[in-house]
């Protein structure tokens, strides 16, 4: 199998740095069991595209949320898309039509890489009190309050990344 092949958007003020996109696209593409390695040449054809916008021909545009790093708080809301849990860290982001395929390439309009990046992490737990015993008031989490804390949000983009990168070729 062919690796992957992944481009990251130059983007000086994004939400991540870039060895944190870097840490999570190894992370989810490892889950995937698929090889990888990243690209700087934006001319070449890359199977994944990471940015704000996509410049070109790309098996899989994956939209980079339009938030600076200091503004990343909880996630506004989660929406249920095809059995996928995807997060909104901004009120600019679509709610609808959040994966959309067609025979050539797909795009996906949320950012899973942040998603990812916040849930491994564990960005939340700076906005989680703690009780009397130093353990998160689980109750206060986003995910608790969504309803899904028990959903393998990770797993699911990981299989999401697969079965894309398997309907194009």
């Amino acid at each position: 199998m062919k690796p992957v092949k992944i481009i990251i958007d130059k983007i000086s003020e994004g939400p991540l740095a870039i060895s944190e996109i870097k840490y999570t696209f190894r992370t989810l593409l490892s889950i995937a069991g698929l090889p990888f390695h990243f690209i700087e040449d934006e001319k070449e054809r890359a199977d994944i595209y990471y940015g704000k916008a996509c410049p070109g021909d790309h098996g899989l545009f994956i939209e980079m949320a339009d938030i600076r790093r200091e503004n990343i708080g909880r996630p506004i809301k989660a929406v249920k898309e095809n059995n996928h849990v995807f997060l909104l860290f901004t009120n600019r982001q679509r709610e609808d039509n959040l994966l959309i395929t067609n025979t050539n390439n797909a795009c996906i309009w949320n950012d899973i890489i942040l998603s990812s990046f916040y849930l491994l992490s564990g960005w939340e737990e700076r906005f989680i009190r703690r009780d009397r015993k130093d353990r998160h008031v689980v109750q206060e989490s986003f995910l608790y309050r969504e309803k899904i804390l028990h959903d393998p949000i990770v797993n699911q983009y990981s299989t999401m990344l697969r079965n894309l990168r398997i309907a194009s070729h």
